[in-house]
């Protein structure tokens, strides 16, 4: 199942889009998604960072839009409740 997010949180999830978007394109690169997992917490290796970009990139381009994004972040806000428990 698929968690939902409030108004507020996706707002505050495109606020840290937009901060990691360095170069403002509206896609987060492949460099700046792994700053962005490496400040939250998620500290993966070399495959496990290419396993994650192949399984969120949906339309393949290299690059995370925000849909792809948000898709991304229920799953490591999901992972990070259940780790917690």
């Amino acid at each position: 199942m698929t968690q939902s997010f409030s108004e507020q949180e996706t707002l505050e999830l495109k606020e840290s889009f937009d901060a990691f978007d360095y170069n403002k394109d509206g896609t987060i690169s492949r460099r700046e998604l792994h700053s962005l997992l490496h400040i939250v917490g998620h500290k993966l290796n070399g495959p496990q960072f290419d396993n994650l970009l192949t399984e969120y990139d949906t339309d393949k381009n290299g690059d995370i839009c925000f849909d792809e994004f948000i898709q991304l972040a229920q799953v490591l806000i999901k992972n990070k409740v259940v780790n917690k428990a």
